[in-house]
């Protein structure tokens, strides 16, 4: 293995390393996602963009750039075509993430129906609308976490409220039911 690496140019060991440990990071993200776990850090959660999408972006990038480069291509079409390879996997990747973040947020739960229900705070929500924190409540037979903010007081975990106004799509007004 070591002629083979001391063979590379040192663009083409380049690619490589980029590729290796953008493969190993993404597919470790993608078997924690599996089990369950998270550990992707969202920037946008609206357009989909995360870390797994720039994983994708230097997975490509790295392996069609290592592969032109083992066949032969000059180095400026090399990296013109392991640009392009990983702009088109970062717009799949985001195009897929932010698909299951909107199916997974509309289901078939009409979030109106929250009105009225009664929540427990699942994480801190700070008063007067500085943050946001999040609730866990039964809506139509389901159990559901939502974020939330509050006009009174900083609500603690564990904290009943009532929802009181609906916000947008995915974040609740909910008030102190004590």
């Amino acid at each position: 293995m070591n002629e083979w690496w001391d063979g590379l140019e040192s663009l083409q060991r380049v690619f490589w390393m980029i590729s290796i440990f953008s493969t190993v990071f993404f597919t470790l993200q993608i078997l924690v996602s599996l089990v369950g776990a998270d550990f992707d850090f969202d920037v946008d959660t609206e357009s989909g963009f995360s870390i797994r999408a720039v994983m994708a972006f230097l997975m490509m990038f790295g392996i069609v750039g290592a592969t032109f480069l083992g066949n032969g291509t000059p180095r400026i079409q090399a990296l013109i075509g392991a640009s392009i390879a990983g702009l088109l996997a970062f717009a799949f990747v985001t195009a897929v993430f932010a698909y299951m973040a909107k199916s997974d947020s509309q289901g078939n739960i009409r979030i109106k129906n929250a009105i009225g229900l009664t929540a427990i705070v699942y994480t801190p929500i700070e008063g007067f609308r500085k943050s946001n924190g999040m609730v866990q409540l039964t809506i139509q037979s389901s159990i559901r976490e939502f974020e939330a903010i509050t006009d009174g007081p900083t609500l603690s975990t564990g904290t009943n409220v009532k929802v009181v106004e609906i916000i947008n799509d995915s974040l609740l007004l909910v008030e102190n039911i004590a």
